[in-house]
């Protein structure tokens, strides 16, 4: 038997490297920012060599790690060829490095601290997500099993990937900032406003299931669009999972609102039957356009107006609840954009990525333009930019040669749904479950 080789790992695309590029520039942004007000101080020290502060906030930590995260992911992908210890080693020196020059040049803004507990965080960070491609290689035992469990349940291609990054970032928006707790008292924060609003109905909030609802329905479209067998065994313990799984994450809670949304986009889901893949593309952009919409135009919880913010990332950089926007804004975006090259031709694609993002820009800067005389909501540029940019990424990835297209309209191309009584048994076990930890919340 001749020798096995091990198979030499394919060289980074042009479009990761940009990637990373392009996040090494935000990173500088969003370190450096408001960018103005620079004074040089009367002597400059060496952040490395600055005392550890004594007190920290948990957020703060969650943000430096949080933000070198994608970093280390993605120099780790870019440098996979040199070997694992020369990649980790190159990731965490490029993370370390820039987050000393950063600490450095924040000596001269007034409005920044410098800290040797940011660099720190800002390199575990890069170490963490530097660690995670190795495991996600193909050659490694957890990337084959992964790459084995894919190939089986989903369709093959470039669109298909793009479609379970969409489900993995609305999983990212839905249980951010990822710090569970089984703490009694984080577990009934987060049973708290279902409970509350089981209480006194007169709190629910129907346009918030609704936007709940659309999104979880257009996304849960997107996912049986691609599967190879029935979406439900997938979907619903995928769906079911991060809303229970809300109320162990420090911050988050799971609402009724969101609740309800779930059980009934999950039950359309279920008794779906149309197999035309143009119809199932429309039906899943016109049910995540009418949930980004309707957020837009949701009014906040403050009183008081303000004005449109035109700084990109001015009111995202060093707050969690600036990157949870981000999350929010990157899903759907990307979701539009898949669903929508599954349904143009080859010929319209240039066209349908040009005007298809300027009048996606365009509507999403006039509901921003419009809270300005909402109350609670804080009108941004930053929003309808990233907006631009998820949208052109979704349409910039290249179809690979071996790639297959969806099929043509008309085809049948997701499969029939499994037994819907499942489905309804599932959904009274979890409900009852729920509203078992509600009254125990309640009586506590």
């Amino acid at each position: 038997m001749p020798p096995r080789f091990p198979t030499p790992l394919p060289r980074a695309s042009s479009g990761l490297k940009w990637l990373g590029f392009f996040y090494f520039l935000l990173i500088i942004y969003g370190s450096l920012f408001p960018l103005t007000g620079w004074q040089a101080p009367l002597s400059w020290s060496n952040p490395i060599m600055s005392p550890w502060p004594t007190h920290a906030s948990r957020a703060d930590i969650l943000v430096n790690l949080l933000a070198y995260f994608p970093l280390g992911l993605l120099l780790s992908l870019i440098w996979r060829r040199t070997g694992m210890v020369t990649m980790l080693l190159l990731a965490v020196a490029v993370g370390f490095a820039l987050s000393s020059c950063m600490e450095f040049l924040q000596e001269a803004l007034p409005s920044r601290v410098s800290s040797m507990q940011d660099i720190f965080n800002n390199t575990l960070g890069t170490l963490a997500g530097a660690l995670l491609a190795p495991g996600l290689s193909p050659g490694s035992f957890t990337g084959r099993r992964l790459l084995n469990w894919r190939e089986q349940r989903f369709a093959l291609g470039t669109l298909p990937n793009l479609a379970l990054v969409v489900l993995l970032l609305w999983a990212a928006a839905e249980l951010f900032p990822y710090a569970p707790s089984l703490d009694l008292s984080t577990l009934k924060a987060g049973l708290r406003p279902l409970a509350n609003t089981l209480r006194h109905p007169g709190l629910f909030k129907t346009s918030h299931a609704l936007t709940d609802g659309c999104a979880i329905l257009g996304m849960g479209v997107l996912a049986r669009i691609v599967t190879r067998e029935p979406v439900m065994p997938l979907l619903f313990p995928f769906v079911l999972g991060v809303t229970l799984l809300k109320i162990m994450i420090v911050g988050q809670t799971l609402s009724l609102e969101f609740f309800c949304a779930t059980v009934v986009a999950l039950l359309i889901l279920s008794l779906l039957t149309w197999q035309n893949l143009r119809g199932m593309a429309w039906l899943g952009i016109a049910a995540i356009a009418f949930s980004k919409i309707i957020y837009e135009l949701l009014p906040g919880s403050t009183p008081g107006v303000y004005a449109f913010n035109w700084i990109p990332f001015g009111a995202q950089v060093g707050s969690l609840a600036g990157m949870d926007d981000l999350l929010g804004a990157l899903w759907p975006v990307l979701g539009l954009a898949v669903l929508s090259r599954m349904i143009t031709g080859r010929r319209l694609e240039p066209w349908v990525s040009l005007v298809g993002g300027g009048l996606l820009f365009g509507a999403w800067f006039g509901l921003e333009w419009h809270q300005q005389s909402m109350p609670g909501r804080v009108p941004d540029i930053t929003d309808p930019f990233v907006g631009l940019l998820a949208w052109w990424a979704g349409w910039g990835v290249r179809n690979r040669p071996t790639a297959a297209r969806p099929p043509e309209a008309g085809q049948r191309y997701a499969p029939p749904m499994f037994s819907r009584g499942w489905v309804l048994m599932a959904l009274a076990a979890v409900a009852g479950c729920i509203a078992l930890a509600v009254w125990r919340e309640g009586s506590g």
